[in-house]
């Protein structure tokens, strides 16, 4: 009796371990899935704005905040024109959060909120030694450094991490 005890106990303690660590690998899975969505949704608004645009002081670009206005191809004339319409990332320290809004005539149209997010993630230059954003470097580099770090707790208190770093190349100017 005591060693079906022993077996019962320790068949318990393989299933709960086995348990937690599906638990990290499904927490680290969906962050990763999360950080790769967010970084090609940036990359896709970037990649089609010019970056003398974003670096227009009205649209107060930093390394939480950055404003554009959309673009759209013209089938008639062959062209991009402006839309009128502008994306506006937002990220929030306090909530671990960047917003990303659809504004229209002034008015917020739609958002799409993305949390868990740990560091700001717009930089112009971002090595070993220096992190930063300048906001005119846009018009000079031709580049933005996005940096997507997000952060969650997994079953047991264990802390996952997953960060992602892309150079957008602005190529519209």
């Amino acid at each position: 009796m005591l060693l079906l005890g022993i077996i019962m106990s320790a068949l318990f303690i393989a299933l709960n371990i086995g348990e937690s660590g599906n638990s990290i690998s499904g927490v680290k899975v969906e962050m990763q899935a999360a950080t790769r969505n967010l970084m090609d949704w940036i990359a896709r608004d970037i990649r089609g704005v010019l970056g003398s645009e974003i670096a227009q002081a009205v649209n107060t670009p930093s390394g939480t905040h950055l404003k554009f206005n959309l673009w759209q191809w013209s089938d008639a004339s062959n062209t991009w024109y402006i839309t009128g319409d502008y994306i506006d990332y937002n990220y929030d320290p306090v909530f671990d959060r960047i917003t990303r809004s659809l504004i229209s005539g002034g008015n917020v149209m739609q958002t799409w909120n993305f949390s868990d997010i740990v560091e700001n993630p717009f930089y112009t230059t971002y090595n070993d030694t220096t992190k930063e954003f300048v906001e005119y470097d846009f018009e000079i580099t031709k580049k933005l450094i996005v940096l997507i770090s997000m952060q969650r707790t997994a079953i047991g208190g264990r802390v996952i991490t997953t960060t992602l770093r892309e150079e957008l190349k602005i190529r519209n100017e």
